[in-house]
C-alpha cells in the first residue's frame, strides 16, 4: 500500500468572496481584474503564471499569515467564484499555513463543487520503472522544463479529465537532507469529477484510487484532510 495526499484542491461555490470579506479580522482581499480594475503584473508576481482571457474577475486573498491565495470568476461560472488551495501538502512552513487555511474555511465551502484536485505520490529516489511502464501503455512521455507529462495519444495541450505528470520534488522545494524525492501527481478535472461537492470528498476518493490503481498498478491509500 502506498502512501498518496492531496495537494491541491480548487472549490467552486456561490459568493466565496463575500465569505472572505465578512472575516476581515483573518483575512483580506485584493482585486487585480474587475470591470474596473486590471493588474495584469500583479497576478504574475503572485502566482507566476498570467491571466487568462476567460477569467471575468480575479483577487488575491491575503492571510494573516502571509499566504497570498488565488480566488477567480470564469466566464463559464456563472457568478460562481473558483478559491484554488494550491501546495497543500509540501515540505515547508507555507503548506500548513495553506492547510490551516484550508480548514478554517472548509465549513463554509461544504456546498461547493470540487473542480479539480491533486493527488500526490512521493518516492524516495526514484518512481519505480514497473510503474512508468504502466502508465506508457497507454500514454507517452513530454517533457517540459524539469516536469515530465504523460500525455494520451488522443490529447494535445491540455486533457480535460487526468493529468499525469512527475518531477524531483525535493530539488522543487530544495530539500536538503540528502534525500532524493521523486513526485508522481494525478491531477484530476471537471470533466471527471462531474459535479462532486467538498461534503463529498470521503465518497469521492475511493474513485480517485480506482483510476490511480487502473493507470500505475499502484494500490495507494489517499490521506483525508
Amino acid at each position: 500500500m502506498q502512501r498518496a495526499v492531496i495537494d491541491s484542491l480548487n472549490i467552486t461555490s456561490q459568493n466565496i468572496e463575500g465569505i472572505i470579506i465578512n472575516r476581515q479580522d483573518d483575512y483580506t482581499l485584493e482585486v487585480v481584474k474587475s470591470k474596473s480594475v486590471f493588474n495584469p503584473t500583479r497576478w504574475v508576481e503572485a502566482f507566476g503564471a498570467k491571466l487568462t482571457r476567460n477569467i471575468t474577475r480575479a483577487c488575491i486573498i491575503h492571510t494573516i499569515t502571509g499566504l497570498e491565495i488565488p480566488l477567480k470568476t470564469f466566464s463559464s461560472a456563472k457568478g460562481r467564484d473558483c478559491i484554488e488551495f494550491a501546495g497543500l501538502y509540501s515540505y515547508n512552513e507555507r503548506s500548513n499555513y495553506l492547510m490551516a487555511c484550508y480548514n478554517e474555511l472548509k465549513s463554509y465551502l461544504q456546498d461547493g463543487t470540487i473542480s479539480r484536485i491533486d493527488i500526490a505520490v512521493d518516492f524516495i529516489d526514484e518512481i519505480p520503472k514497473a510503474v512508468t511502464q504502466k502508465i506508457l501503455e497507454s500514454r507517452r512521455i513530454f517533457r517540459y522544463k524539469n516536469t515530465t507529462y504523460y500525455k494520451t495519444a488522443k490529447e494535445k495541450r491540455v486533457n480535460q479529465k487526468i493529468d499525469i505528470k512527475s518531477y524531483d520534488k525535493s530539488k522543487k522545494e530544495n530539500i536538503k537532507n540528502g534525500e532524493k524525492l521523486m513526485r508522481l501527481e494525478f491531477c484530476f478535472k471537471g470533466a471527471y469529477l462531474k459535479g462532486y461537492k467538498l461534503c463529498d470528498l470521503d465518497r469521492l476518493l475511493p474513485k480517485l484510487k480506482k483510476s490511480i490503481k487502473r493507470a500505475t498498478n499502484l494500490t495507494v491509500e489517499i490521506e483525508g484532510i
